[in-house]
């Protein structure tokens, strides 16, 4: 029996891979046969490989290799292997504010999900710029550390900001958001508070007017713009665009 099972074994074919479990990077490309260690008793044109793989999706997958009246399984693992990208941004605090981490960071890449941590616990007790360290990490551990730096102030003495206030032109009867396109900034608070004095404009009324915009932050510290919005004639030959640029047409006619 046992010299019957050695002849059988030894006119059987095989195939020997490289690893029981092949490990790929994820987006790499499939490449079936070099995973395979050696032949015996079989050739490569012998094999039927069915790739079960998705490389673009992490995961474990399964390639079959059939031969004669043979299949064989391997393993694939699909990983993600690269560190995510990002870039830090500077911010500025008050005394024993918190800040997460994450507001420090803008432009962050990685192809799979990622979470965003302070290398150690920071206490913004004092008025200095503290430098601190950025960790990114993906679900595969992959990491990636910047620096950046707080400033931390006792008091919020800068006043907030509106972009966006570019001169406007409309035709009359024309409806018009006034905050459409306007960018709100403030170095502390988040959601500064805006209001608009639009008690002059008549968009009923060809004409020019003057729009009041007051923007306030939590520490009191306000800001005010002046808009013009320019109202047309509804039969005025002036084409009107919303960034404000007119466009005059000179025609001709057949004399």
């Amino acid at each position: 029996v046992f010299f019957i099972m050695v002849i059988y074994y030894f006119n059987t074919p095989h195939i020997y891979f490289i690893h029981h479990t092949i490990e790929i990077a994820l987006n790499d490309e499939i490449k079936p046969f070099d995973y395979i260690q050696s032949y015996y008793n079989i050739s490569k044109e012998d094999i039927t490989v069915i790739n079960k793989v998705n490389s673009e999706k992490c995961g474990k997958y399964i390639i079959e290799y059939r031969y004669f009246n043979h299949m064989k399984k391997l393993n694939i693992i699909v990983k993600d292997v690269l560190p995510p990208v990002f870039q830090t941004m500077n911010k500025k605090i008050l005394i024993n504010e918190n800040i997460e981490a994450s507001h420090l960071v803008k432009d962050l890449y990685d192809q799979t999900d990622t979470k965003v941590y302070f290398k150690e616990k920071y206490i913004f007790n004092k008025e200095k710029t503290y430098k601190v360290e950025i960790i990114a990490e993906d679900e595969y551990e992959n990491k990636t550390a910047q620096s950046a730096y707080i400033l931390v102030e006792k008091k919020d003495s800068e006043s907030p900001n509106l972009y966006g206030l570019e001169p406007l032109t409309i035709r009359e009867g024309q409806t018009i958001d006034l905050m459409e396109n306007v960018i709100l900034y403030d170095d502390h608070d988040i959601n500064p508070k805006v209001s608009v004095d639009d008690s002059k404009l008549n968009i009923n009324k060809a004409g020019e007017y003057n729009i009041i915009y007051t923007i306030k932050d939590s520490s009191n510290n306000q800001s005010v713009y002046n808009r013009q919005i320019t109202v047309l004639n509804k039969y005025s030959n002036i084409e009107t665009k919303s960034d404000g640029i007119k466009t005059c047409y000179l025609t001709f006619d057949d004399g």
